[in-house]
C-alpha cells in the first residue's frame, strides 16, 4: 500500500487538481479586489485596520496568523495590492499548469506560486471578519494547502487526500441536513429552497414551480448522493462512478442558484478524482525500486508523508464533530485551517425576508438596490455565480436576525446619510446624486415568486420597519458612531 502511495501522481488528475483550485483563487481574488476597500478598508464597514490595532500584534499573529498583522499590510494601498497580487499569482498558476507538458521545469515554481496563494487568501479569511466566514473560505484554503503539497510532492497519497476531503465535505453536509431541518427528513425541503436561498438565479423560479413530487425526488437525491455515494470514493472499483456523480450533482446545484463559489470548488476538488483512470504503461514501483531514488525524491516522497500524517492528526477533532448529535457546520479546529467540517443548508427558510433600504430627500423616499439580490419584483434575477457579492449575501442573513447583531447594516446606512462613495460603489443605483438623503431606514419586505402567466417575477409586502427613519442628528445614532468609531 505504501509503495502505491509513493507512486508518482497521475498526471492528468495532478493538473486538473491544480488547474481547478488555481482557477477558484482566481475568483476569489477578483471577488476580494473589487470589494475589499468598502468591506474592509479605512473607510469600510469592517475596517481591518482598526481590528490589527488594538491589542499585541504578536498575540494576534498567534491567534490568528496572517500577513494583515505586519504594520503597513492592513491599509487600503495594501490590501489593493495584495489583492492584485492575488490575481496576478493565479494566472500564473494557470499558465504554469498549462504549460508543463512541454516544458516540465516549470513544476519548481508551482509549489511556491501555490503556497503564497494560500498565504495571501489565509490573511484576508483571518481577520475578515464576518464577509470571510462561510463554509467555503476555509474549504479553499483546506484544498489550497492540499494542491500547494501536490504541487511540490507530485505523489499519489496527495490525491488520496482529495477523496478523504471530498468525503468529509459531502457526507458533512449530508449529515448536518438529516439532523436538522424536518423537512430534509419528510423530503419536503426543496418545494421552499430555491425561494429562499441566498440569491436566486433566472432557474430557481422554473425550478420551484416543478411538481412536488419531482421536487421531493429530488431530496432524496440528494440524500443518497451526500450520505451513500461519498463511501464509494473509497473503494477501487466504485471510486470514479461516485465521483462523476458528485460532478454530476454539484453540476444542477451551480443550475439552480447562485451559491458563490461553492460548488465549483467542490468540481475541482472531486474532478481529479474522476479523471483518475489506471496507468496500464507505468507500472507501480516496488519496494526496491523505492529505495533506488534520488535525494530530491526523497524529500518530496517524505514531504507528502508528513503531511498526510498531519492531515490524520488534524482530522480526529473533525470526525468526531462529523459523527456527533451536536455536529458544528462549517467549522476549524486548527488555527491554519488546514482540516475543516462542512455543510450546508441545515436549515431551509419558508418564507423569504427581504431588507430595503430606503433615504428620504425632503419630498420623496427612494430605495437604494442591491446589485444582485431580490429588490424590484420586476427584475429578473441574475447569474453571477462563481463570482460572491459579499454585502448582498449578508444582508440576506440580516433580514433573519435583529438589528443589534448586524451594526454594520447600522453602519452602511450612516454612511449614506454622509454621502460616502466607498458605500454607495457596494450598490447598484444612487437616488441621491447630488445630496445626501436627510434621513434613511430599512423596511422589511415578505417576497415570493409569482405564479406562471404573472408579471415579474417576484410578489412583494411590507412587513413593517427592520430599523426606523433616522438622521445625523439622532442621539443614538451619534452615541454608536463614537463607541465605534465611525
Amino acid at each position: 500500500m505504501l509503495h502505491r502511495a509513493l507512486a508518482p501522481s497521475h498526471p492528468l488528475a495532478a493538473r486538473v487538481a491544480m488547474g481547478g483550485i488555481a482557477g477558484i483563487y482566481l475568483v476569489a481574488f477578483v471577488s476580494l479586489a473589487v470589494q475589499v476597500l468598502p468591506l474592509l478598508g479605512a473607510h469600510g464597514l469592517s475596517p481591518i485596520a482598526d481590528a490589527v490595532a488594538i491589542g499585541s500584534r504578536l498575540d494576534g499573529f498567534v491567534e490568528s496568523p496572517s500577513l494583515l498583522w505586519i504594520p503597513g499590510f492592513a491599509d487600503d494601498n495594501a490590501l489593493i495590492t495584495l489583492g492584485l497580487a492575488g490575481i496576478a499569482l493565479s494566472v500564473l498558476a494557470l499558465a504554469l499548469v498549462a504549460i508543463e507538458i512541454r516544458h516540465p521545469r516549470v513544476r519548481m515554481a508551482q509549489g511556491p506560486v501555490f503556497f503564497t496563494l494560500w498565504l495571501l487568501y489565509l490573511s484576508f479569511v483571518q481577520l475578515g471578519d464576518r464577509w470571510y466566514g462561510y463554509g467555503w473560505e476555509t474549504l479553499l484554503l483546506e484544498a489550497g494547502m492540499l494542491t500547494t503539497i501536490l504541487a511540490l510532492t507530485r505523489t499519489e497519497l496527495v490525491l488520496w487526500l482529495y477523496r478523504w476531503l471530498t468525503f468529509r465535505l459531502m457526507f458533512g453536509a449530508g449529515l448536518i441536513k438529516v439532523r436538522g431541518d424536518e423537512c430534509w427528513r419528510d423530503l419536503t425541503c426543496l418545494r421552499y429552497h430555491f425561494e429562499t436561498q441566498p440569491i436566486p438565479n433566472p432557474l430557481s423560479w422554473y425550478l420551484d414551480h416543478l411538481p412536488h413530487a419531482i421536487l421531493d425526488f429530488g431530496v432524496g437525491w440528494n440524500h443518497f448522493v451526500e450520505l451513500i455515494v461519498p463511501w464509494g470514493l473509497f473503494h477501487p472499483r466504485t471510486r470514479r462512478w461516485s465521483a462523476w456523480i458528485i460532478v454530476h450533482f454539484q453540476a444542477m446545484l451551480i443550475l439552480s442558484g447562485n451559491l458563490a463559489f461553492l460548488n465549483w470548488l467542490t468540481l475541482a476538488i472531486c474532478l481529479p478524482i474522476a479523471f483518475h483512470t489506471p496507468r496500464a504503461h507505468d507500472p507501480v514501483p516496488s519496494p526496491a525500486d523505492i529505495s533506488k531514488v534520488t535525494s530530491s525524491v526523497f524529500i518530496r516522497r517524505g514531504m507528502a508523508i508528513g503531511y498526510a500524517g498531519l492531515v490524520a492528526a488534524l482530522s480526529v477533532a473533525p470526525t468526531v464533530n462529523l459523527f456527533s448529535p451536536g455536529q458544528r457546520m462549517n467549522a476549524s479546529f486548527d488555527r491554519l485551517h488546514l482540516v475543516n467540517t462542512y455543510g450546508a443548508f441545515g436549515t431551509v427558510g419558508k418564507t423569504r425576508d427581504e431588507i430595503i433600504l430606503e433615504g428620504y430627500d425632503g419630498h420623496d423616499w427612494k430605495a437604494w438596490d442591491f446589485p444582485f439580490k431580490p429588490g424590484d419584483p420586476m427584475r429578473r434575477p441574475p447569474i453571477i455565480a462563481p463570482f460572491q457579492p459579499r454585502l448582498d449575501w449578508q444582508i440576506w442573513f440580516a433580514a433573519m436576525e435583529s438589528p443589534r447583531q448586524n451594526l454594520w447594516l447600522v453602519h452602511l446606512l450612516y454612511q449614506l446619510l454622509e454621502g460616502q462613495a466607498s458605500a454607495k460603489s457596494l450598490l447598484a443605483n444612487d437616488p441621491f446624486p447630488d445630496a445626501p438623503p436627510q434621513r434613511v431606514r430599512a423596511d422589511l419586505y415578505r417576497y415570493r415568486f409569482t405564479a406562471p402567466g404573472e408579471p415579474g417575477w417576484w410578489h412583494r409586502d411590507r412587513l413593517g420597519a427592520y430599523l426606523p427613519a433616522f438622521d445625523l442628528s439622532d442621539p443614538g445614532l451619534q452615541q454608536l458612531a463614537q463607541q465605534e468609531g465611525w
